[in-house]
């Protein structure tokens, strides 16, 4: 053989090895690259988790993760209702902007960039599997994923119960997910809904936590996130991802008179879980008191894999520094657009929790916890103001350059409201905005009472789901 001909074969050889390399560099994939999971936990209170205070041992994995990153003791939901919290955490908008106030109502605009847009046009392989319906891709959300992994939703219109994937059908699905792209940049979204009704407890699990088949399914769910977080640290691929568990809303049990969720701003409805896990473990054992946002989210896993965090967000990148005097956003505006009342929104600090609404509200959570008592009485105008011009900045904010959320009626009336939110009417084209009025009556927080009897019907005969400590 020549020696030019050992020399093109050389090239040849050399050209095989790289071209996967070279390939991989072509679309922005690094093998070292960052990845970033999110993993979403439905109706879940803060105070479910061991990590926040309950006494059950029910979440031992999670409690793991939290040792080994940053817990948000603060962290706020932007409203009690599954579609538009995930509509946050996905865009970094908080509701008015992004457009999606209640679910099954309308989807997100495709003038919304999602993080998973921005990572998917950076070469990261995007995914994301959904546990329940109310996350269907005809809501939008999917925009930016290539693979959007979601239950059937064939024989589900006009029923209560929501026919749901529980957690280790989705575990298994995520870690298959993971495993089959290794060897560069992943953002995964897995959605976990199990801690939702209607219950379907283990009886091993119902008896370790005392009879409560809401804290049943809670342990569930954290067994199979065990799971997957397993599976990541035997490929070694936790170390260097980023991980963040974020709840979309917790969960009332009649403590402020709603037996679940949807319709009032109390914190049992409003604060969620939120850790983060950084690569190698990075700050590890921290836990932040200053308030945080689900729509932190999105800044958040984008500069986690290396991208800017993005410009005229409601959200902040928690990666760059602890929050400093900030206030999130809150809002319900379930009882306007099903019963007429009126909305519910409101401003969250350090200081103290303001609501607007028919009869406005003004709570300090870090003293009292349960929020029994309105301090609105004897609290100076002045020092309401600050919260009020922050609803009114919001209100004055654009609303994804104009561009409405597309409404679902023309598409298929037939499946407009998603089981469990089923049965009311269809809402008026245009909200009204957060705080830059009073409100007219009645007010959510003096009846919520009202959505009682469809979500009764639509419980399982199985042990009280007493609320956790």
């Amino acid at each position: 053989m020549s020696e030019s001909s050992r020399a093109g074969r050389r090239g040849l050889g050399l050209a095989l090895v790289l071209l996967p390399a070279l390939a991989a560099l072509g679309c922005g994939r690094r093998a070292d690259a960052p990845s970033v999971l999110l993993i979403t936990l439905d109706t879940t209170r803060a105070r479910a988790l061991g990590c926040y205070g309950n006494p059950f041992g029910t979440t031992p994995h999670l409690d793991r993760l939290a040792e080994e990153g940053t817990l948000y003791e603060q962290a706020r939901t932007v409203a009690p209702v599954t579609l538009p919290a995930h509509a946050s955490m996905l865009t970094g908008l908080y509701p008015p902007r992004h457009g999606l106030r209640d679910n099954g109502l309308w989807a997100l605009s495709g003038a919304a960039e999602t993080v998973a847009e921005r990572a998917a046009a950076a070469g990261v392989q995007t995914g994301a599997i959904v546990a329940a319906p109310v996350l269907h891709r005809r809501y939008g959300l999917a925009q930016g994923f290539d693979s959007y992994s979601q239950p059937s939703t064939a024989g589900q219109s006009g029923r209560l119960e929501m026919d749901y994937r529980q957690a280790d059908e989705i575990a298994d699905e995520a870690i298959a997910w993971w495993q089959a792209r290794a060897g560069g940049p992943r953002f995964l979204w897995v959605h976990f809904f199990d801690p939702h009704e209607p219950y379907r407890p283990q009886p091993a699990l119902l008896e370790r936590v005392g009879g409560r088949a809401y804290l049943a399914e809670v342990a569930a769910m954290d067994a199979a996130i065990g799971r997957l977080l397993a599976a990541m640290r035997e490929d070694g691929s936790l170390d260097r991802s980023t991980v963040l568990v974020i709840g979309d809303h917790g969960e009332d049990f009649q403590l402020h008179g709603e037996p679940t969720h949807s319709v009032t701003c109390y914190d049992t409805t409003l604060r969620v879980p939120f850790l983060i896990r950084r690569p190698g473990a990075a700050g590890a054992g921290q836990r932040i008191r200053a308030p945080v946002s689900v729509a932190d989210a999105a800044p958040t896993i984008a500069s986690a894999l290396g991208l800017a965090p993005g410009v005229g967000l409601d959200g902040i990148d928690l990666l760059a520094a602890p929050p400093d005097r900030r206030g999130v956003y809150f809002e319900s505006y379930v009882g306007y657009l099903n019963y007429g009342w009126s909305p519910v929104s409101g401003w969250l600090d350090a200081e103290g929790k303001y609501l607007h609404s028919a009869v406005p509200e003004f709570f300090q959570p870090l003293r009292d916890a349960d929020e029994r008592e309105d301090r609105i009485a004897d609290t100076p105008a002045a020092r309401l103001e600050p919260y009020r011009e922050a609803l009114r900045l919001l209100a004055a904010a654009p609303a994804l350059a104009g561009v409405p959320p597309r409404a679902l009626a023309a598409q298929d009336p037939a499946e407009l409201r998603e089981p469990c939110y089923a049965g009311f009417r269809y809402p008026p084209a245009a909200p009204p905005s957060p705080g830059l009025s009073p409100a007219a009556p009645p007010c959510p927080h003096r009846r919520p009472q009202a959505p009682r009897a469809p979500y009764q019907a639509a419980r399982l005969a199985v042990p009280r789901a007493d609320a956790p400590a």
